[in-house]
């Protein structure tokens, strides 16, 4: 005959334990990653520009912030 294993409540009290660690490290991952898809700094987009395009877009407003380097803007 085969042998029927013999589970015992504290048996089935373990894994109950492990499936309640692995949801909520689940959970805490999930977590991490929307909060700090919140604070990563958004792309900013970079483009050359002859300065004549630099004066115009600065006339209309589309220019927010002016870095200059060297003789670079």
């Amino acid at each position: 005959m085969a042998k029927i294993p013999n589970f015992n409540k504290k048996d089935l009290k373990g894994n109950k334990n492990y499936r309640n660690i692995g949801l909520y490290l689940l959970m805490l991952i999930i977590t991490v990653s929307i909060i700090s898809s919140f604070f990563e700094p958004k792309s900013v987009t970079q483009q050359e520009l002859t300065y004549s395009e630099f004066l115009e877009e600065v006339e209309i407003n589309n220019v927010s912030k002016v870095t200059i380097v060297d003789n670079s803007i």
